[in-house]
């Protein structure tokens, strides 16, 4: 169970270094952002919120694959990560980068479409041919 607070909030709650975001802990320092609230919290808080077993499922089936860390971090942390993370400083950079991966993209649909071809040995699509159309019957009165 965390914290036993039962007081006002604290003016520096949820901010770096501050009191844990947590109502009832608000603990010092909170050294720790939560990349889903964004806030701060104290190392206890975000251990017990890291592994809470339905925080850690919806970190890892939706925050993860989007952002590719863990849900708390340190600002050292974070820092090493950018720093690891390549920069693009100008527009032009950007541009050729994202040209560069489209046509890779586009390189391996192709290359996967020609497989699929392949493997299926595509052929000649039949020609449509008209059935004729049916004899009119005779009316036979009597």
């Amino acid at each position: 169970m965390y914290g036993d607070y039962d007081g006002p909030n604290k003016a520096d709650k949820g901010k770096r270094g501050g009191s844990c975001n947590r109502t009832r802990c608000q603990d010092s320092p909170a050294n720790y952002w939560n990349h889903g609230s964004y806030s701060w919290y104290c190392a206890g808080c975000a251990i017990d919120i890291g592994q809470d077993h339905v925080n850690l499922r919806g970190w890892m089936n939706e925050g993860y694959p989007k952002v590719g860390h863990a849900m708390f971090e340190t600002l050292e942390q974070m820092r090493e990560r950018e720093a690891k993370m390549p920069q693009l400083t100008t527009l032009a950079e950007i541009a050729e980068q994202t040209r560069a991966i489209r046509m890779a993209r586009r390189e391996q649909i192709k290359n996967s479409a020609t497989r699929i071809e392949e493997v299926l040995e595509v052929k000649e699509p039949r020609r449509f041919e008209p059935k004729k159309p049916p004899r009119k019957r005779k009316m036979i009165r009597h």
